[in-house]
Order: structure tokens, then C-alpha cells, then sequence
């Protein structure tokens, strides 16, 4: 038997005291109280209620193994974007993957694959694919209903998908940005539980109304933390954590682990905001993870205050899983299967040629910070009945490349990147994750498309001669380096694209 001493924070009693924690079998046995003056405090894990992991670009055993050394020992997954790309053999990846680590991964079945009739994704998980993954015991829930239109209009097959989850008794998982009044109500009503999309203290209030979770997410393309934080006075029962979209430098400066100290550092009562990072969660999706109650697993961290939170260890059905005092081995790479799906050959300069028809040409605006793009008509800069990027006035070509399979490619012009030289390509590109690529001039443009062809798929900056590329050889999406080599490699791509301009 494995006894463990501190002070034990019972989120559910609501008091603090010190204890000794006896475990058997990776379950707390018993839990006794002492009169002993312990200097360290045992918690809950933390969850993320809301993930995509491939936006960190790890497979699921290397985000494991950052995520234990912020306190997070769980995280409620969609793998959505690796089933835009392989459909269920990507599911079935990242669960395989994920088993090689005792981190606990709650992988769901995403809901809108592809995301709209428009896209040209690599798969389609129709009525009966999603029916199936909903009856199988390690999918946990329906992953975010983003057709919000066909929620409303009682689309059929979108229902059809929510009466699957309904009968296996799965969590239906919500996305609906400023959605309002009687559309939310019959939004909220089909059985979608969560949004993470609030982006006013108003609109999370409307949909904590209606019986729907907040979720209070500090990604990387949004964040609304600063936004919604009051929700810990008004209703701490009904709000989660989350990150969303997270790339691996943001794993690694802290994770989850910054915004449960920042709404301590508020002065928001402790236990309503571990509440929100690990029991709220829990409730919600029927998961496993232990709370420190008799008969729980015994999962836990153990930090040196209640204001910092400093990890010291993680455990994880009774076995540490991460101390503090480790000595931090380099991930190696993982046996993995190949799962990729790149069926488009290289292209030539002449491929992306446009020829002037019009003296005015629709353009693409968009802005820094801000997801949404605005519409502009302008003279575009032609050289011999060609169009061609206007560096002075910042309109530059972009195109978008069906990776799936042979087709056209398609050409416009985007207002707002602002680079002076050169051209930047990914395969990330949500939610079909075809190749995008924007540049100066075509052959800086072609260079990159090429070599993220070759590469099949990832980043790559490209000026003349110089060119610099994270490959991510796994759906064209993630990579079997460790967190710390992915985030170096972005930070150098960041640094490249600013070098351009």
C-alpha cells in the first residue's frame, strides 16, 4: 500500500486539511485525517475541456508528456482536424498513440466532417460512420456541432447525428459564436451542451440560461479569459477551462496552469476554480479521472501553495507520472505508423497565372488579431495582361491547392500579411487542411508548394534561395519530434516570416 501525506483540498466537501492518502491498486483506499503540519497541498488534476491536440503539431504522447508538468492529466479531445484529413484511421491514431502514455485522453467523434458542403476534405464521416464511433466505449462524446444553421433548420443527417449521441448516452459538444434568442434556444434545446465560443459576459449569461456549460478558453487564435471571468461569481458551476487551439510553445510556457492562477491571483474562491478546472469537467462528461475521494482513482497533483500552484508532482492512478526533481529526458521519437494523405503532384510557375479580364478585382482583407476578412474591389497591378502581387500596396497572390487529389488550383489576391519578399506555405488550414501559400512572386510561391508537396505536408518560408520548413509528416498536421524541437522550429519560422516584412 502507497501512502501519501498533505494537505488534501476536497473540492467537493469545500475545506482544506492535512491528511495521509492511503492507495491500493491505483485507488484511494482510504483518506485520514491528521493533525500533522504538512507544507504541501494535494489537488485535483487538471482537464482541458476542449482540445484539438493536433493544433500543437505533437502526436498525443508527446503533448502527454508536457501537459503532466503543468498538472494536467486530462483532456477532453475532438480530432477533428486529423479526421478532415484520414477519417477514421485518424481517430484511430491519435487513441492508439494516446494509450502509449498513462495520460488520460477522451477522444470524441467530430461532428462536421467536412465542416460545410464547400470544403474538399480527405474524408466524410456521414450518418452511419458517426453512428457507428458513438456506440464504441473510447469515444466519449459528439464533437462540436459547428452547422449551427442545420441545428436550427433541423437539417437531417445533423440531427441524425445528435440522436446517435443522444441514444449512447454521449455528450454533445457546442459551437456556435453569437448565436442569440430563439435560435440558441432551439440550439441549446436539440441537446448541445458546451460553447466555447461567448465571446461576451452577456452571451455566455444567455447560454448558461438554457442549461449549456461556458467554457473559458485561452488559446491561440482566441481568447476570452479576460472576457468571462466574472462567470466565477455568478455561476461557478456551469464554467470549464479550455485552450482549444494551442501551438507546443504555449504548452510549454504553462499550459492550463496560467489561467487557474490567474483567476486565483483575481481573488475568485479556490475551490470554485479548481472546480472549474477539473470537477465541472468530470461531471459533465462521466469521466474517470479521481477527485480525491475514497474509492476514486488516485489521480492528483501535488503543488507547493494554493496562490502559485507550483507542481512538485503529478499523479496518475497512483503512480508519479512527473517530479519535479526529474531529470528532463529528450523525447525520442515514437514508433508510429505512416498516416498521411498527399495525392497531388508539384506545380510549375505557369500554373499560377492569372490573366487580367476585369480592371477591377476582388480581393481578400484581412486583419491582424481578428479571425473574420472583409471583401475589397480594386485595380490590381498587371505585368503583360498578367496580375501580379503589389508589394507596395500589400496585395499579394494566395492559392489554395487540393492535396487530396488533381485539380485546379485556385488564385485570388489578400490584402493585410504584410511580407515585402519571399512567400510562406502550411497544410494547415482549417478545417480541409489543403495547402495554402501567399507570396511576392511565383517563384517563391511555387518553391513552397512544392516543398510542402514533397514534405508531404507543414510549414515553410521560402526567399530566393534561403528556405526554412517544419515537416509534419503525420497527416500533414503533426510531427514525431518532441515539444521542445516543434517549438524552437515555430519560433525560427515566425522569425523568418518577419524577416520578410
Amino acid at each position: 500500500m502507497k501512502i501519501i501525506t498533505g494537505n488534501l483540498v476536497d473540492i467537493k466537501g469545500r475545506e482544506t486539511f492535512p491528511a495521509k492518502v492511503y492507495i491500493e491498486n491505483g485507488r484511494i483506499v482510504d483518506i485520514e485525517k491528521t493533525t500533522e503540519n504538512y507544507t504541501t497541498f494535494l489537488i485535483p488534476g487538471f482537464i482541458d475541456s476542449h482540445i484539438h491536440i493536433e493544433s500543437s503539431l505533437l502526436i498525443p504522447e508527446h503533448f502527454a508528456a508536457e501537459a503532466i508538468k503543468h498538472g494536467v492529466l486530462g483532456v477532453v479531445a475532438d480530432p477533428h482536424e486529423i479526421s478532415n484529413v484520414m477519417g477514421v484511421d485518424g481517430i484511430n491514431f491519435m487513441i492508439r498513440n494516446g494509450k502509449k502514455h498513462p495520460f488520460n485522453f477522451w477522444f470524441g467523434a467530430p461532428s462536421c466532417v467536412p465542416s460545410t458542403p464547400l470544403e474538399s476534405s480527405g474524408a466524410d464521416l456521414n450518418v452511419e460512420v458517426i453512428k457507428s464511433l458513438l456506440k464504441r466505449n473510447d469515444i466519449y462524446f459528439l464533437g462540436e456541432m459547428m452547422n449551427y444553421p442545420g441545428v436550427i433548420h433541423k437539417n437531417k443527417s445533423v440531427m441524425a447525428k445528435i440522436s446517435a449521441a443522444k441514444e449512447n448516452n454521449k455528450r454533445i459538444d457546442g459551437h456556435a459564436p453569437g448565436l442569440c434568442h430563439e435560435d440558441l434556444a432551439i440550439y441549446a434545446s436539440s441537446g448541445i451542451s458546451t460553447d466555447h465560443e461567448c465571446t461576451t459576459i452577456e452571451e455566455a449569461q444567455e447560454k448558461i440560461s438554457l442549461g449549456m456549460k461556458v467554457l473559458i478558453r485561452e488559446g491561440s487564435a482566441a481568447r476570452n479569459f479576460d472576457t468571462l471571468h466574472p462567470l466565477f461569481l455568478s455561476n461557478p458551476e456551469m464554467i470549464m477551462f479550455c485552450s482549444d487551439d494551442m501551438p507546443a510553445s504555449t504548452l510549454l510556457e504553462g499550459y492550463l496552469h496560467k489561467s487557474i492562477t490567474k483567476a486565483i491571483s483575481l481573488g475568485y474562491n479556490i475551490y470554485d476554480v479548481l472546480r472549474a478546472s477539473s470537477n465541472n469537467v468530470c461531471e459533465h462528461y462521466n469521466l474517470p479521472l479521481g477527485q480525491l475521494q475514497i474509492n476514486d482513482s488516485a489521480d492528483f497533483i501535488i503543488v507547493e501553495n494554493l496562490k502559485t500552484l507550483r507542481i512538485k508532482a503529478s499523479y496518475i492512478k497512483g503512480e508519479k507520472v512527473y517530479d519535479i526533481n526529474m531529470i528532463e529526458s529528450t523525447q525520442k521519437g515514437a514508433e508510429i505508423d505512416e498516416l498521411n494523405r498527399f495525392d497531388c503532384l508539384p506545380i510549375l510557375e505557369s500554373d499560377l497565372s492569372v490573366i487580367a479580364t476585369n480592371k477591377r478585382i476582388k480581393v481578400i482583407e484581412c486583419y491582424c488579431g481578428d479571425l473574420s476578412t472583409k471583401q475589397l474591389l480594386i485595380n490590381q497591378l498587371q505585368e503583360n495582361w498578367e496580375l501580379i502581387s503589389d508589394i507596395g500596396e500589400d496585395v499579394l497572390k494566395i492559392v489554395a491547392m487540393n492535396r487530396y487529389c488533381e485539380k485546379e488550383l485556385s488564385v485570388g489576391f489578400i490584402k493585410g500579411i504584410g511580407i515585402k519578399k519571399g512567400a510562406m506555405a502550411t497544410s494547415i488550414s482549417h478545417d480541409n487542411h489543403n495547402i495554402v501559400a501567399v507570396g511576392t512572386n511565383d517563384q517563391d510561391i511555387t518553391n513552397a508548394i512544392n516543398t510542402l508537396i514533397a514534405n508531404k505536408g507543414g510549414m515553410v518560408v521560402v526567399d530566393k534561395t534561403k528556405k526554412t520548413e517544419l515537416k509534419l509528416e503525420i497527416g500533414g498536421l503533426m510531427t514525431n519530434k518532441s515539444a521542445r524541437e516543434v517549438s524552437d522550429l515555430q519560433i525560427t519560422i515566425k522569425e523568418e516570416v518577419k524577416r520578410l516584412g
